[in-house]
Formats: C-alpha cells, sequence, structure tokens
C-alpha cells in the first residue's frame, strides 16, 4: 500500500507496526519516540524506514505531509 497523508497537530499512544512501512517526509517533521523513550526527529527532505514490529509513538507540530509504502 503507497500514498499521501497530510494531517495537523497529533500524538500517538505506543504502537506496534504490524508491516514494514516507508515514510518520506515532505512538509513539516514527525518525532518517533522509542520504547526506551529516545525521541528521533525527522524533519521535511529526510526519510526513515520503519520494521515490521517495531514499537513507538508518534508526534507531529503544526501541518505535515509524508509520503509512505506499506510492504505487509
Amino acid at each position: 500500500t503507497s500514498g499521501v497523508w497530510q494531517g495537523n497537530d497529533f500524538n500517538t499512544n505506543i504502537i506496534a507496526f504490524p508491516y514494514n512501512e516507508f515514510i518520506a517526509i515532505k512538509r513539516g517533521s514527525l518525532i518517533c519516540t522509542d520504547k526506551n523513550g529516545v525521541a528521533h526527529k525527522i524533519n521535511a527532505g529526510e526519510a526513515l524506514f520503519v520494521p515490521q514490529g517495531t514499537s513507538c509513538s508518534w508526534q507531529a507540530q503544526g501541518k505535515i505531509c509524508i509520503h509512505f509504502v506499506q510492504i505487509k
């Protein structure tokens, strides 16, 4: 599955990814906090890969736009 997602401020609880996901940040930034409490900030123009089974929470401030590919 692939697509574009746009949104505004949000926070999630810790979630376990049920699939592999590639994310490219087109606008804004994401903060991914891993299960050990370490925060990783990903900015516009950067990308990341989240392996299946990864447990983390997400936060965004302001407008955000991502392109994503989910591999199930």
